[in-house]
């Protein structure tokens, strides 16, 4: 039973490290939208100031329109990569759990097993004491020890 609890304690182990990458993995992805995001709203105030204060052609135009819009399928991208991070991050968090859960089940059955074992070892030392006080008082009894 000891081996089962230590494979699971193993298991809750190596779950925690892989929540802990996921949740950092998490981190950065989040870092990355910010960074996207800010970089698409720069992008854009560019766009309007250049489109408002100069003349620019039609190709200049769609470039920059293309660009920008490469932007936002980057940012989508990037929300979909956080949502399966975050999806993950829960299936690893869910798994450690129930491995600590499994943990502290074993941890249980052991505590029982040796309340039972020392249960059983008290009940023997004494039936061994009151059957050599019965010898003792047998004897004595006999008149063999005085």
């Amino acid at each position: 039973m000891h081996i089962l609890r230590d494979r699971a304690k193993e298991r809750g182990e190596l779950l925690a490290q892989k929540l802990a990458s996921a949740r950092q993995q998490l981190t950065e992805a989040e870092g990355k939208l910010k960074l996207l995001e800010d970089y698409q709203a720069e992008q854009q105030d560019k766009h309007q100031h250049i489109t408002q204060t100069k003349a620019i052609t039609g190709f200049q135009l769609q470039n920059q329109t293309a660009f920008v819009q490469k932007i936002i399928d980057a940012i989508q991208l990037q929300h979909k990569q956080i949502e399966q991070i975050r999806h993950t991050e829960q299936h690893y968090l869910e798994s450690w759990q129930t491995a600590l859960q499994e943990e502290k089940k074993y941890d249980a059955l052991i505590e029982r097993d040796l309340k039972k074992r020392r249960a059983r070892t008290l009940k023997i030392e004494q039936k061994m004491n009151d059957e050599f006080a019965a010898r003792i008082h047998r004897i004595q009894a006999s008149g063999g020890l005085q």
